[in-house]
């Protein structure tokens, strides 16, 4: 997607990331914990991992209706289709680079948080 490896462009992608990626996991991660049954044997990492997933899915929903509505409007110059495609592309690159940490951490999360609420109860 980038021509280049400078360290500054990516950085710039990923804090350009953190308003969209943030609240979208927020939202994600109140809908999955209130939606999975708790009685589940390994509740805290499925909710993790489906956590993640649903952040992956709803940040690319986000991402595609912000950039496709602003090409819409005429305010970024692009096509509405080729915005839609960018989009698809900027999320498929997150998830490629980034998958195999934060399937973990969601799953670690998860339990980490679990214990912490039977260990208050």
């Amino acid at each position: 997607m980038l021509s280049s490896n400078d360290g500054v462009v990516w950085f710039a992608f990923a804090g350009l990331a953190v308003p969209v990626v943030v609240p979208t996991a927020f939202v994600v991660g109140v809908v999955v914990w209130r939606l999975l049954p708790s009685e589940h044997p390994f509740f805290g990492p499925v909710a993790g991992l489906l956590g993640t997933l649903g952040t992956y899915v709803a940040s690319l929903l986000v991402v595609a209706l912000i950039l496709t509505v602003s090409a819409a409007l005429g305010l970024s110059g692009a096509e509405p289709a080729s915005a839609a495609a960018f989009s698809f592309g900027v999320v498929y690159l997150a998830f490629a680079v980034s998958w195999w940490v934060t399937f973990p951490v969601g799953a670690v999360s998860g339990s980490v948080y679990t214990a912490a609420v039977r260990g208050s109860e």
